[in-house]
């Protein structure tokens, strides 16, 4: 069971192309299941003032995430220890492709929150189709924010890990003799 769920874990990592789809399906779910709606759209309860509000909010944090992955690639690109340069050699372009898409998508969620801050036009009913993009959206930045904190702990226990003991140079120590 442990072996399973790291797998999904390690695929879940690697297949950054899901997280759209993924987070379509999860709020097409919740939209439909009326009694799952009634208790997850907070934002449908909202006036439209506040509503945007709440838009500006997220859109904040969303700059804000977008900055920590944008500084953890940073940081990614400057190591160069042995540890690192062997992932980097060992791992490649996909790394390098995965590191990229984890930085450029919550900067994308950010324009989709302006976009969705800008056409909002305040309909409270379900079908207001811009408050569900916003949720879909926060869920793709949470789903990026996870990767990047684990690729990153991942790479800087790496980096952190102990020198191996030293290797025996003589059969007995090496100490200072003092002359007679």
């Amino acid at each position: 069971m442990r072996k399973a769920a790291s797998l999904a874990f390690a695929r879940w990592i690697q297949w950054y192309w899901c997280d759209v789809p993924l987070a379509a399906l999860i709020v097409v779910v919740v939209a439909v299941i009326p009694w799952v709606r009634d208790v997850v759209d907070l934002l449908g309860n909202l006036n439209l003032s506040d509503r945007r509000s709440i838009f500006t909010d997220l859109l904040n944090v969303t700059a804000l995430f977008a900055g920590f992955t944008t500084l953890a690639t940073a940081t990614y690109l400057g190591w160069s220890s042995r540890g690192i340069t062997a992932v980097r050699l060992l791992v490649g372009k996909d790394l390098l492709r995965l590191w990229l898409i984890s930085t450029s998508l919550p900067w994308l969620c950010a324009v989709v929150l302006v976009i969705v801050k800008m056409t909002d036009r305040g309909a409270d009913e379900p079908t207001n189709v811009m408050r569900w993009v916003a949720v879909g959206s926060m869920i793709v930045l949470a789903e990026q924010l996870a990767r990047v904190l684990y690729l990153f702990y991942s790479l800087a226990m790496i980096e952190q890990q102990p020198r191996g003991p030293v290797r025996p140079v003589a059969p007995r120590p090496i100490g200072v003799r003092q002359p007679r």
